[in-house]
């Protein structure tokens, strides 16, 4: 017998709220920082080359710049956070989103 691959309501739960991908995007965006520095176009292409190993198309790369500019203004009026800080939680939503993508999640 063979188990036909299944993707369940609560995988893909766990995968958006579960405390232990959260640490782990975060993890991500630190080593994306660490590689690419404050550049947000280095940011992008390394993201996707750690995750998925390719480099990302044209419209990844315009979906992820959009993601950024949004999330950076999600918490632009926060007083606690610095822009380069409002520039880093923005990178840990790019992060978390690509390590929920079907690509990096199945093999075909």
């Amino acid at each position: 017998t063979r188990r036909a691959s299944a993707a369940v309501a609560l995988q893909s739960l766990m995968m958006l709220n579960g405390q232990f991908v959260t640490e782990q995007s975060e993890q991500f965006a630190q080593r994306v920082i660490a590689a690419a520095g404050d550049d947000e176009p280095k940011r992008i292409e390394s993201a996707f080359r750690l995750a998925l190993s390719r480099s990302p198309t044209s419209e990844e790369v315009d979906l992820s710049r959009g993601l950024l500019a949004q999330q950076r203004e999600r918490t632009k009026d926060q007083p606690d956070l610095t822009p380069a800080q409002s520039a880093d939680q923005a990178l840990f939503h790019l992060c978390h989103m690509l390590l929920n993508t079907n690509e990096f999640l199945y093999t075909p």
